[in-house]
C-alpha cells in the first residue's frame, strides 16, 4: 500500500463522519419548522375557523381549548414535549394545552376526536365542549398550491386532503387553492368575490364542489376556431371554457380512481360528469 493512502477501515471511518456531519448540517431544515392552522373559537356565532387561507410556521404547532369551550390553535415560539405529529396533551384546570410536530397537525378534524378521549382519563367528570359554528359538516376538498414562507407547497386532492365546514369555497390566483368555511367567515352565497388586495374567492353548492381551478392565465388574443357542433346527452351548450373541461377530467379521475366503487352511484356521478365535460368543450 502506497505511503500516501489511507487504510480501509480510516476511509470508512471518514466517509462515515462525512455523512453524519452533512446530516447534521441540514438537520435544522429539516425538523425546524412546520405549517400549523392558525385559528380561535370563542362562541358559535364568534371565531376563525382553521382553514388553508391563515397558516404560520414555527417549531412546532399547539391547540388550546380553556374549561369554558373556547379555544386557540397557532404556533409554538419553541418545541416543549410533543417529539411528532401525533399530539401530545396536559391538563390542569382551567386549560388543555397540546402540542404537536408536524405539517397541520393541529387540524380541527383530527384534533377534536383526541381531546374527547383525552379527557375522558385527564379530567374525568369535567365536561369540555369546545365552541364552534353551527354549520359545519359539509365535506369539501383542502387542497392545491399554498404559498406561504416564500415557498410553495402543493397538497393533492384526494381523500387524504378533505375538511369539514358550513360551505366549500375555492381560492383563485397564480396559486389556487380549496377550502372550507363557516358562518364565521361571511356569507355562503354562491359566488365569486374579489376584494382589493386579496385574491379572488368563489362559493359553491354542494359536497365537494370545489375542486381547485387553473392558475389564473392571460387570455388569448385571437378567439379559437369553432368547429362543427355536436349534442351534448343534457342538449345544453355552452361557451368553450378549456378550464371548466380540466376541472371536470381532474375531478373524474379523483372521484372514480380514489372515492368511488362499483356502484349505480358512482356510475350516475360518471355520467354527470361527462355531460359537463360535453357542454365546455370545443365543438
Amino acid at each position: 500500500m502506497a505511503g500516501h493512502e489511507l487504510p480501509l477501515r480510516s476511509t470508512r471511518s471518514l466517509i462515515s463522519m462525512i455523512r453524519l456531519f452533512l446530516f447534521l448540517s441540514i438537520l435544522p431544515s429539516i425538523t425546524s419548522t412546520v405549517v400549523c392552522y392558525v385559528c380561535n373559537g370563542q362562541s358559535s356565532t364568534a371565531g376563525h375557523f382553521c382553514s388553508l387561507s391563515d397558516l404560520c410556521v414555527g417549531p412546532s404547532c399547539f391547540f388550546n381549548v380553556n374549561d369554558n369551550g373556547t379555544w386557540e390553535a397557532g404556533c409554538n415560539p419553541t418545541i416543549g414535549e410533543a417529539t411528532s405529529a401525533n399530539l401530545s396533551c396536559t391538563y390542569a384546570s382551567p386549560e388543555t394545552q397540546c402540542e404537536c410536530v408536524g405539517n397541520f397537525c393541529n387540524k380541527l378534524q383530527t384534533t377534536l376526536p383526541f381531546l374527547k378521549t383525552f379527557w375522558a382519563t385527564s379530567a374525568p367528570g369535567i365536561t369540555i365542549s369546545p365552541v364552534l359554528p353551527t354549520d359545519n359538516a359539509v365535506p369539501c376538498f383542502e387542497c392545491g398550491e399554498i404559498q406561504i414562507n416564500g415557498s410553495v407547497m402543493v397538497l393533492p386532492c384526494d381523500r387524504n386532503h378533505l375538511c369539514q365546514g358550513g360551505y366549500c369555497m375555492t381560492v383563485k390566483g397564480e396559486y389556487p387553492y380549496s377550502l372550507c368555511a363557516t358562518s364565521w367567515d361571511g356569507s355562503s352565497e354562491v359566488q365569486c368575490l374579489k376584494q382589493s388586495g386579496q385574491q379572488e374567492r368563489c362559493v359553491c353548492a354542494g359536497q365537494m364542489c370545489n375542486f381547485p381551478y387553473g392558475p389564473d392565465q392571460i387570455p388569448p388574443t385571437v378567439p379559437p376556431t369553432q368547429g362543427p357542433n355536436t349534442d351534448c346527452p343534457d342538449g345544453y351548450q355552452w361557451n368553450p371554457n378549456q378550464q371548466a373541461v380540466n376541472m371536470g377530467n381532474k375531478l373524474k379521475d379523483i372521484i372514480m380512481n380514489g372515492f368511488g366503487g362499483n356502484s349505480q352511484a358512482l356510475q350516475n356521478f360518471q355520467n354527470g360528469i361527462n355531460t359537463h365535460i360535453c357542454g365546455y368543450s370545443k365543438k
